[in-house]
């Protein structure tokens, strides 16, 4: 039986009836799905350099403090990651917010590999730090947001947090 609609966090709402089950939700990669940035940083390599295999420019990444993910790429840019996509049983990749919207990293910590470019960054006429992530995006690999009015990469709340029950049950 569906009930709803639900509050930001469903799951403390399905805890009530169903304290195993969410338990067991907590520690799969359905939970670890997506969520702050800051939370991946001591379980990822510190630092790594990406030479790009068509236009030879080098991405950077490194952990500074307090956890915070350090991007560089090329002409000197640097971002810092917010958020993380992935629960890093396959891979991390990484988010961040200008006033155009959501953006996503260029490199991606894939498990067994290592770090790498991103899907979609692999063209030659790759968006550099400019790949948007779109309500797509978020709504498939974590909990649904709304896009902002007019948008599909501005959102009505940063509330980016795991899947939820409801997406599935």
């Amino acid at each position: 039986k569906k009930i709803g609609p639900f509050p930001s966090d469903s799951n403390t709402l399905c805890e009530d009836c169903h304290p195993e089950e969410v338990d067991a939700w907590r520690g799969s990669p359905m939970g670890r799905s997506m969520g702050p940035a800051s939370r991946i940083g001591r379980q990822v390599p510190p630092r790594a350099t990406v030479k790009h295999p068509l236009t030879g420019e080098l991405f950077k990444i490194d952990v500074g403090p307090k956890n915070t993910l350090q991007f560089a790429g090329p002409n000197g840019a640097e971002r810092q990651a917010n958020w993380v996509i992935g629960s890093g049983q396959h891979t991390h990749s990484f988010m961040w917010e200008t006033t155009q919207g959501l953006r996503v990293m260029p490199l991606t910590w894939y498990a067994g590999k290592g770090w790498d470019l991103t899907p979609g960054y692999t063209v030659s006429a790759h968006p550099s730090f400019y790949r948007s992530v779109n309500v797509e995006c978020i709504n498939c690999h974590g909990k649904r947001i709304p896009s902002s009015a007019g948008s599909t990469n501005h959102f009505t709340t940063k509330d980016f947090a795991p899947i939820q029950c409801e997406q599935c049950h």
